[in-house]
């Protein structure tokens, strides 16, 4: 009886798992959408600075010039 109770658990345990990754990947696919449709709009503030100014080094690529 113990045993079949910890199989329970076990799969239950899995299912929680799987469900929450499942939900944060549907949430990094979203996130993904949302920048594509804010860059993509004409006039959008990430296209203007995109235009406007070039990309400027990281911190760390800075110091090594």
């Amino acid at each position: 009886m113990a045993a079949s109770g910890a199989a329970i658990g076990l799969i239950a345990d899995i299912l929680h798992r799987v469900h929450f990754t499942s939900i944060a990947f549907q949430m990094v696919e979203l996130e993904r959408g949302l920048i594509t449709a804010m860059s993509t709009r004409p006039g959008s503030v990430l296209t203007q600075q995109a235009v406007s100014s070039p990309r400027r080094p990281a911190p760390n690529e800075r110091r090594r010039r």
